[in-house]
């Protein structure tokens, strides 16, 4: 009787130990969708970074063009710093309306 019983002890003591690791493996900080989540950050963060890549490259591109040509590079200064040449005249142009910037509509004349 005695190692009969010791049997069942075992077995429930295993039973359990198997439970939690299930349990674990369900919803723990190692679980199966925790491990999923991350790999899909991992993913989400695998395509930013070949994002940013395209852009430095296209940026470096751009860089280089820049420094093989003077007057681009001149043309490029003067259009993000809005200088002007002597002589120069720049004519401003109404943009088209839009829903954000659309004028709001005259208050009412006050009343005499």
């Amino acid at each position: 009787m005695p190692k009969r019983i010791l049997n069942w002890l075992l077995a429930r003591v295993a039973l359990v130990g198997i439970l939690s690791l299930g349990r674990d493996a369900v919803v723990g900080p190692s679980s199966y969708a925790s491990l999923l989540q991350k790999h899909e950050q991992i993913r989400e963060l695998e395509r930013r970074n070949k994002q940013l890549a395209r852009e430095n490259r296209e940026k470096e591109d751009s860089l280089r063009k820049l420094s093989e040509n003077q007057e681009q590079l001149e043309l490029e200064i003067r259009k993000r710093l809005e200088l002007l040449r002597q002589g120069e005249t720049v004519v401003l142009t109404p943009e088209a309306e839009t829903k954000d910037t659309a004028p709001s509509p005259a208050p009412p004349a006050p009343e005499n």
